[in-house]
């Protein structure tokens, strides 16, 4: 084999290769991060839902009180 021939197998066949899985990878990893931070950001507006409604039901209670 001639370096020629070394560096058309490299060029041809190898690095698009190992290229399409860093990037099969890469992606996986940012849609795995992502997932993790939705279901932080869910669990986040869930709980501030809760506290708003419980705010919500004591300024309601402290009103009917004063009526």
């Amino acid at each position: 084999m001639t370096w020629e021939n070394i560096m058309n197998l490299i060029n041809n066949g190898f690095f698009p290769i190992v290229m399409c899985g860093g990037l099969i990878y890469a992606l996986i990893t940012i849609f795995k991060a992502y997932r993790d931070d939705s279901k932080a950001t869910t669990e986040a507006v869930n709980n501030n839902t809760i506290a708003l409604n419980r705010i919500a039901d004591k300024l309601d209670t402290k009103g009917d009180k004063s009526k």
